[in-house]
């Protein structure tokens, strides 16, 4: 069963304020994430896939990968 996250939670798991997370969803099409109702969510396959992207594009810019 896939599991999704709040904002709360996506914002305490990067050590983010609900203002980067929400500059995060207007600037970048890879943090996707969703309206059920009045909430917005963030599947956690997502989340790690979104996190693993932004690690690997900044070792390539160190050049370390």
């Amino acid at each position: 069963m896939q599991e999704f996250l709040t904002l709360k939670e996506v914002g305490k798991r990067l050590g983010l304020t609900s203002s980067s997370l929400y500059r995060l969803m207007d600037q970048d099409p890879d943090f996707r994430t969703f309206r059920v109702g009045g909430r917005r969510l963030m599947r956690l396959e997502v989340l790690e896939a979104y996190v693993a992207k932004k690690e690997r594009e900044d070792l390539e810019e160190r050049g370390l990968a």
